[in-house]
């Protein structure tokens, strides 16, 4: 009490105080921002992969396409080869019926695809325009590569300007034999190059900046589409960045690069390249950065903002707060001359903070006993639950057994008239004696029923009402519970799956308890809707254990309900017949008489399982 009224120890302890709230705050910051840190490193990832796919899947696509179209071509040239070969062994050399195939070939290919083929010196003299004059290739790459090497097969030229268009073409050629396997001549098929640019940045939208190259094996560029900007990369230019050569180094089929300084565009881009496998052209597509990552650095400020915004709310926070106990801590210095008031205040407060703990008390006391009287009421409802249902079966069989003993009545009332008048014979004698032994069958199994309820629900009652340990077989006192409930279930099925020859040293009272609170509340609440519904017991044993599961079809539980339900008077049915206190009880029993645990899974339309897990021997009296 003194340590609390002496001024300079709260003195001190204000001091302490703002040095934790210091040093708290800082850690905290601390924590914000690197979260932040990791959350744009992570973003920044993101972006970084997404503009690799996609440049990446772009470039394959691509290079799907050009294959195609160069099979196209290939197949084009090789049919076209044959028909020449053909026409020549049958000494036709009509230049328009050539003309005219190399028209009709020409006109099956996709795009601006066009047609040429020589004679064995090299005059270009079938596919041209009439009008025009016969130009010589034979000092073309394409056409000497392919008349030195006889079995080379489809020639693939470097950009070239043709001699007809004077464009710049891409070319492909083969080899046209004669009938006799010499060289006879080279059928090519070119296509422009601005045919190539209009294909590659067909129905494509990149970035200003990005862009699109196609180039061959080796290095040369074919063709170059760049959005938003000129392109500063001619035809033929073999200039290529050092980065690209590092990737290809590691994976000349593919891969992703950033571009560096040296690189013939001055802007920053990442790049992912693919080659042909079969034709060995490359397709390199490109991303500026700056547009790659616009979305991160606009991340980025809002974080930084948002980061900004907190740490200055915190450092106002602490101020505040230290003025706050800066003024406390003069507030304090005031108490020394009101120490003695203090005192006897303090005195005042341990008294009342005294007679409310004995007030509190009290209350907790006398609410234990409440809990125990609403847990007794529970059990007894439970049995009067069972008594209903028992007394609704009891009606028929003693039903029937009344009906049976007024027929008697008549037989032997009938019988005696038949013998006083002496009419009586011998097949009317066997009649009734047949149709009372029938009726004595049915009275006999109605009574038997009634009696099987009665000794049930007698020794499950017994066993609710007692509390005493004794050793039970699971199975009996299973099947005694389900029999007794079953009456108030008509509409569920009830099943049970219960190894015999289980043995118990418990308490059955308890237990019984226990299952029958279970089965009920899954009636209750599992088939909420629903008119037919299955709860299924059963049990295992393992290493002196017994684990018993009461499953059922039904609605089930949402995360919310499941993890209140063995909470006291927690009832989904508040106000239709639930008190709350079932599973709270069952659960206490479990935990507390049985030493065992009780715990519950569900899943949501697909139904509930409760599972006791208990000792077969208890261990000791409670």
């Amino acid at each position: 009490m003194h340590a609390i009224n002496n001024p300079f120890v709260h003195f001190n302890s204000f001091r302490w105080q703002s040095a934790v709230l210091n040093y708290l705050n800082a850690i905290v910051i601390s924590l914000i921002v690197i979260i932040a840190v990791l959350s744009l490193t992570y973003d920044y990832q993101l972006a970084e992969n997404q503009v690799n796919s996609e440049t990446h899947n772009l470039a394959s696509s691509l290079v799907i396409s050009i294959d195609g179209l160069l099979d196209t071509i290939d197949i084009a040239l090789l049919d076209t080869a044959d028909e020449l070969v053909a026409l020549q062994a049958s000494d036709t050399h009509d230049h328009a019926i050539i003309d005219r195939n190399l028209k009709e070939e020409r006109e099956r290919l996709p795009g601006h695809v066009d047609l040429h083929a020589t004679d064995e010196k090299g005059d270009m003299i079938y596919g041209k325009d009439p009008e025009q004059s016969v130009v010589n290739v034979a000092d073309r790459p394409y056409f000497t590569s392919i008349r030195n090497h006889p079995d080379s097969g489809l020639y693939i030229s470097t950009p070239i300007q043709g001699r007809y268009s004077h464009k710049w073409i891409w070319l492909f050629s083969r080899r046209i034999h004669k009938s006799d396997g010499s060289f006879g001549g080279v059928i090519a098929a070119s296509i422009p190059i601005d045919e190539i640019k209009s294909m590659l940045g067909r129905h494509i939208a990149l970035p200003k900046g990005g862009s699109i190259a196609l180039r061959n094996k080796t290095l040369e560029s074919i063709a170059r589409v760049v959005f938003g900007i000129p392109n500063s990369i001619p035809i033929g230019d073999k200039r290529i960045s050092d980065a690209y050569l590092a990737a290809a180094k590691k994976n000349p089929l593919e891969g992703t690069y950033i571009s560096d300084s040296a690189s013939a565009d001055p802007i920053s881009k990442t790049y992912s390249y693919v080659q042909s496998q079969k034709y060995g052209f490359i397709i390199l597509v490109a991303i500026p950065r700056e547009a790659a990552f616009a979305g991160w650095k606009k991340q980025m400020w809002v974080e930084i903002g948002i980061v900004s915004v907190f740490i200055f709310c915190a450092v106002v926070f602490v101020h505040f707060i230290r003025r706050a106990w800066q003024n406390q801590e003069r507030d304090m210095l005031t108490i020394k001359e009101s120490r003695d008031a203090l005192q006897a205040l303090n005195n005042e407060l341990e008294e009342r903070v005294h007679t409310r703990t004995q007030e509190l008390s009290e209350t907790l006391s006398h609410l234990r006993v409440t809990q125990n009287d609403l847990m007794q009421s529970e059990k007894l409802a439970s049995l009067g639950f069972m008594v209903a249902g028992v007394s609704h079966e009891i009606n028929t069989p003693i039903g029937n057994a009344v009906m049976l003993t007024s027929t008697l009545e008549n037989h032997v009332t009938q019988l005696d008239q038949q013998i006083h008048t002496g009419n009586l014979s011998r097949p009317s004698l066997l009649s009734w004696i047949e149709s009372t032994n029938d009726m004595v069958k049915l009275l006999e199994r109605s009574v038997n029923r009634v009696a099987e309820l009665v000794k049930n629900f007698k020794n499950l009652a017994l066993d609710q009402t007692s509390e005493c340990r004794r050793t039970f077989d699971l199975s009996h006192e299973i099947h005694s519970v389900i029999e007794v409930l079953r009456p108030n279930f008509k509409g569920h099925v009830i099943e049970r799956n219960i190894p015999d020859h289980i043995k118990c040293d418990s308490y059955p009272e308890v237990f019984n308890q226990v299952v029958t609170n279970l089965i009920q509340n899954a009636s209750l609440h599992a088939f909420e809707g629903r008119s037919e519904g299955r709860i299924v017991v059963t049990a295992i044993v393992d290493k002196g254990k017994v684990e018993l599961t009461v499953a059922d079809d039904g609605i089930g539980m949402n995360e919310a309900t499941l993890v209140r339900i063995f909470d006291p008077f927690f009832t989904t049915k508040l106000g239709k017949g639930g008190s709350g206190l079932g599973l709270a009880f069952c659960y206490r029993i479990v935990t507390n008489i049985l030493a065992g645990e009780l715990r519950a899974i569900s899943t949501k339309d697909v139904g509930s399982q409760f599972i006791l897990t208990m000792p077969l021997n208890a261990p000791g009296a409670f």
